[in-house]
């Protein structure tokens, strides 16, 4: 049997092409920034009052490691390059806790599941209804929280923060930039609903 000695190495030629080229596409990862700044007086808004971070529940057609988009009425975008940083519930409760630690002015905002959740005067459940938007469209977040007391599991009240950002392009960062902004917006909710329960 004759061997092809010429297709074999236009085969491997082809082959090592195809590799390069998938090599060379990388991943870029992307984080929700935290925006809020601390109130003019300086001075801790819920002193002696410790806020903890119970519940933050993100659907899992959201809560993975790619970045979903909507890419119709129907359809979702799973983005395989570009990437959250950390997973998107995870991201969002740090986020949270450093916006109310500026709005707050305060060091006493811990995470209930790491600490005892008995330790918090309030804690925080955070559902997330919807994180999504499509590209050079919008942006859209919409979420249901509630703060429940000392040692309750959950709040009676139930709260619901919807937002929506126009997006002036199709990147990514334009995106992300939006999600922050509004995440920046839940939180001044939030930090605005905890001063009201402490009168």
């Amino acid at each position: 049997m004759r061997t092809d000695y010429k297709s074999l190495w236009c085969a491997a030629g082809i082959a090592l092409l195809v590799s390069g080229c998938a090599s060379t596409q990388k991943s870029t990862m992307y984080v929700l920034s935290p925006g809020c700044q601390p109130t003019a007086s300086g001075k801790n808004l819920l002193p002696g009052k410790v806020v903890g971070i119970m519940r933050v529940s993100v659907p899992r057609r959201i809560n993975r490691p790619v970045i979903v988009t909507q890419k119709n009425q129907y359809e979702l975008d799973f983005s395989e390059f570009r990437r959250w940083g950390e997973m998107p519930d995870e991201n969002l409760r740090n986020t949270i806790r450093r916006n109310l630690s500026q709005l707050l002015n305060s060091d006493s905002i811990i995470d209930s599941r790491v600490e005892l959740p008995n330790r918090a005067d309030y804690n925080i459940n955070i559902d997330v209804i919807d994180m999504s938007g499509e590209l050079g469209k919008n942006a859209h977040l919409a979420v249901n929280w509630d703060i429940a007391k000392g040692n309750e599991s959950k709040s009676t009240v139930v709260y619901t923060s919807d937002f929506s950002e126009k997006l002036t392009d199709s990147e990514y960062i334009t995106y992300v930039a939006a999600q922050s902004r509004m995440v920046d917006k839940l939180s001044r909710d939030i930090a605005d609903a905890l001063l009201k329960e402490s009168k």
